[in-house]
């Protein structure tokens, strides 16, 4: 405050003339400046799915301030960058809601990838949002990556066989008007492709999975919005395929010049969503009158309800692999084949052939005995009634499903001995798969020769053998392990990255054993591994 200079007492014995003499207000040359709140609810909506309610922008030049929308077919990729307290993920949540009303157009399918500060949880309850997925969930983020890359591929050759540019085009060429849009939301691109872009050969397989659907996606009715922190959050493959970009208040001014926009539009003091869009002033939408995330929440809640009214189609789940699965809920195997848990992939029924060999492997407490109990239950379902043959009483030990059993490596040897001999005599019934628990235990001890005889003899008649054992017990046992590494079969319970190229010569890739509860790992066979949770046999 200047305080009582001359400037000050002419400006105020002037207005309080004009206001005695009744002088109206000149016009002002220019508009009021943006409000800091525009409710999403009270701005106009077009209801179409191409095009989305964003914001409103201030245009100087023309003296208007104008809604402004998210148009997918034209718009492709957005970026949203801003710091901390921005309102980055409050834009998120702008468009996930906008995309609900869309009942003059399609359906708009939302799936969002939260590597933030959980910003996007609350959308979950949302009828239209497919899975809001935490960044930490590795497996679910490769399962929606996996899914969004089928989206891509399938509408790749349903878009030709139409000649459909877009997906506007291939509604109306196709007959088809319910055919669902996607929109990707990821909160902290930056944080996305640190852990995969530069993560191991699996998990940056997986980033160019997403530059692919980042790509081709425009086209062919699959978007990305994304948010980063700062200027170079992006990398240049994800950048080229960037259309628009939203700019929020950034941490340091010289940002905005490598954001190539003008550094003296926002400042510290810049409402949260207040943004430069297009070289232009914009303030960002809002579900409501207030940012606050609990105030968010609860009108994210209030409009699920009313949405859930409506009738609208739930989208495609991304599910968990679950680490309880029962037997019994599972179907039965094709001839020839058991099933023992759930995919990773499909989430489906897991199945193994029912003949050669099978190593069975794992640290402590991976759930091995309840595997090998699976197994034979799954064997028992089939018909099959298998030979026991353990170096220990075992909690396996003494049930109804055994053909034949021996505990202890001299019941072991002479039972191994006859069923040798039985099947060399070409009189193998009841001999059609045998369990070998605790094999390793074996070795250098005097049922080694019988079960090795054993085990040869049985897999060069087509019988199913499982040998389990510890892990690390595996490289001791030389001579009985060999029949097992060379038929290159196996299931690795909770392994380490080099547990597959040690035992059966397949590289797992980089293991996080969080992410392997008991019962979780991988089914070799033929130099492929895929995830699975084996099955319990009752629970």
């Amino acid at each position: 405050d200047p305080g009582p200079n001359d400037i000050a007492r002419m400006v105020a014995t002037i207005s309080r003339a004009a206001a005695e003499a009744s002088v109206p207000a000149p016009r002002r040359p220019w508009l009021p400046e943006l409000a800091p709140i525009y409710n999403l609810k009270a701005m106009a909506n077009p209801r179409t799915d191409a095009k989305l309610p964003l914001g409103v922008v201030d245009l100087p030049e023309s003296q208007t301030q104008r809604e402004v929308f998210y148009e997918p077919d034209r718009d492709g990729n957005v970026a949203i960058f801003g710091a901390s307290g921005s309102g980055k993920s409050t834009a998120l949540r702008t468009l996930a809601a906008a995309a609900a009303f869309t009942v003059r157009g399609g359906p708009m399918h939302v799936y969002g990838l939260d590597f933030g500060s959980r910003g996007l949880k609350m959308l979950e309850e949302l009828p239209h949002v497919g899975a809001i997925i935490d960044g930490d969930d590795g497996e679910r983020v490769v399962r929606l990556l996996r899914y969004l890359r089928g989206v891509v591929d399938e509408r790749s050759t349903q878009f030709a066989a139409v000649s459909a540019g877009s997906l506007d085009e291939y509604r109306r060429l196709a007959g088809r008007p319910t055919e669902p849009r996607y929109l990707l939301l990821i909160d902290g691109i930056g944080v996305f492709r640190d852990r995969y872009e530069f993560g191991s050969a699996d998990a940056s397989a997986w980033f160019t999975a997403f530059s692919q659907i980042a790509a081709d996606g425009r086209q062919l009715g699959v978007h990305v919005v994304m948010t980063g922190d700062r200027p170079n959050a992006l990398p240049p493959s994800i950048a080229a395929t960037v259309q628009r970009r939203i700019v929020l208040r950034l941490a340091d001014a010289e940002e905005y010049v490598l954001m190539g926009v003008a550094k003296d539009i926002l400042g510290p003091s810049s409402p949260a969503g207040r943004a430069i869009l297009d070289g232009t002033e914009c303030q960002l939408a809002l579900l409501g009158e207030n940012p606050n995330v609990a105030v968010q929440a609860r009108e994210i809640k209030a409009l699920a309800a009313s949405l859930q009214r409506s009738g609208l189609v739930r989208p495609e789940p991304i599910g968990k692999l679950t680490d309880q699965i029962r037997l019994v809920d599972l179907p039965a195997g094709a001839s020839g084949e058991i099933v023992i848990g759930v995919d990773d992939v499909s989430l489906g029924a897991a199945a193994l052939p029912a003949r050669g060999s099978l190593l069975l492997a794992g640290p402590p407490g991976s759930g091995r005995t309840t595997a090998l109990g699976t197994i034979a239950a799954a064997l028992a379902r089939a018909g099959v009634r298998p030979v026991f043959l353990t170096a220990r009483r075992s909690p396996l030990s003494g049930r109804a499903i055994w053909s034949e059993e021996a505990t202890g490596p001299s019941d072991v040897a002479a039972l191994a001995g006859r069923l040798a001999d039985r099947i060399e005599s070409l009189d193998g019934v009841g001999v059609s798969a045998i369990l070998i628990e605790h094999l390793p235990d074996f070795s250098n001890g005097e049922a080694e020769f019988a079960l090795d005889r054993l085990v040869q003899v049985a897999l060069r008649e087509g019988s199913f053998v499982i040998g389990e054992g510890e892990t690390s017990a595996w490289s001791q046992a030389y001579t009985l392990s060999r029949a097992f590494k060379a038929g290159k079969a196996g299931l690795l319970l909770t392994p380490g990255d080099m547990d597959g190229d040690t035992l059966l010569g397949t590289s797992l890739g980089r293991i996080r054993r969080a992410d392997f509860p008991a019962g979780r790992g991988f089914l070799i066979a033929a130099g492929r591994a895929r995830k699975l949770q084996v099955a319990m046999e009752g629970m």
